[in-house]
């Protein structure tokens, strides 16, 4: 719904009611915040849970948008307002009202002036007959503030319904329903990150308060850390089902157990504890050897175990035998080999058997030489 008055006014609603298809983000005006905004709770509005619980819960959803590396803050005054009218006011105000607007669960109502400048913005979380929770625990036939607030910070800054859906089924920030107690919106899509980048341009990314948090320090993993931002501003997670995720979608079909940021570039550790490195659109594997780890160094060359408690081979993977005699590469059985003897000349790895016939590692399994 838009209509015109001395400036102009925006309102859209998200609402617990399934609709559209699939598409991705699109802009409801061309008007634009000048790089920020910051909106004012009516903590004397909020029910359900203590008014710092709500703000807290604000806070996390505007980080969320914060941190997309887009030339564009959010943040929360630390004052009150008493403002519980939908108005343009000069004060961008969010509230708790008990009332209902049909199936609607909040409603953002946006002002601009005739210079294309976005001037207030208002968001009402409609709790008349409904109730809102905060964290991410707790809830029960009701809606995370969280969740809800990151959907309604979307339209704040610009961005009119997505229906976009990931390859893993996860739905856009911005898609126009949601059910009860769910606690996808918080988490951006790359959709969502690819709208507020294309509104606001990309810088780095900050925090709720205005602080920058620029590209991640050079040896950040994840786990350890809960993401990586890299120097394109990418932001780097593992899904729960292992996916490598980049801006919330699964890069090039990548799974792993861990994410590096070293020397201006991606790593993922695979479940064989090989590395492979990002090549902006695919996968290049490096060897088994932590980029950037000096610690193991390639074996002199007739190393044997026994003789060395292990080989590095020249590819960075570690060489042992294990109690059964299993021929171990970096922890795991080689293509079930079994021996008595692994022998490192010429570069090649070699076994002896216990019937003390030598075989040839191949890269993927072994020949008798």
């Amino acid at each position: 719904m838009r209509r015109r008055l001395p400036v102009l006014l925006a309102a859209i609603a998200l609402c617990a009611v399934a609709t559209g298809s699939l598409h991705a983000w699109v802009a409801y005006t061309t008007a634009r915040w000048p790089g920020s905004a910051t909106m004012t709770l009516n903590r004397s509005s909020v029910a359900n849970v203590s008014a710092s619980q709500a703000a807290a819960a604000i806070q996390t959803a505007m980080s969320a948008w914060n941190n997309a590396g887009a030339k564009m803050t959010l943040s929360l005054s630390g004052g009150d307002t008493n403002v519980n009218q939908l108005a343009n006011d000069g004060v961008s105000a969010i509230f708790f009202r008990q009332d209902s607007s049909g199936s609607a669960i909040a409603t953002t109502y946006t002002w601009w002036d005739g210079n294309n400048r976005m001037i207030d913005s208002d968001i009402v979380f409609w709790n008349g007959g409904r109730v809102f929770f905060a964290g991410s625990s707790g809830c029960s036939s009701g809606y995370y503030i969280e969740d809800i607030a990151a959907h309604e910070l979307g339209h704040v800054i610009g961005l009119d319904h997505s229906y976009f859906v990931d390859a893993n089924g996860q739905t856009a920030t911005m898609y126009p329903t949601t059910g009860w107690c769910d606690q996808n919106f918080r988490t951006l899509s790359s959709d969502d990150i690819d709208g507020v980048r294309s509104l606001y341009g990309v810088g780095s990314t900050k925090t709720s308060s205005g602080g920058s948090t620029n590209t991640s320090p050079d040896g950040t993993t994840v786990p350890g850390a809960a993401q990586i931002v890299d120097n394109l501003g990418a932001v780097w997670t593992i899904a729960a089902n292992t996916a490598i995720l980049r801006n919330g979608l699964q890069a090039a079909y990548g799974w792993g157990k861990t994410i590096l940021w070293t020397s201006n570039t991606i790593y993922v550790q695979g479940f064989d504890n090989g590395w492979w490195q990002w090549a902006g659109s695919g996968w290049v594997y490096v060897g088994f050897q932590k980029p950037g780890d000096t610690s193991l160094t390639t074996s002199p060359d007739g190393t044997t175990v026994p003789g060395a408690t292990q080989i590095v081979d020249g590819l960075g993977a570690v060489w042992t035998i294990g109690a059964n005699a299993a021929i171990l590469r970096n922890g795991l059985q080689a293509a079930y080999g079994w021996g008595k003897t692994i022998l490192w000349t010429s570069n090649t790895i070699y076994v002896q058997g216990f019937d003390d016939n030598w075989w040839q590692w191949t890269g993927s399994g072994w020949v008798r030489v």
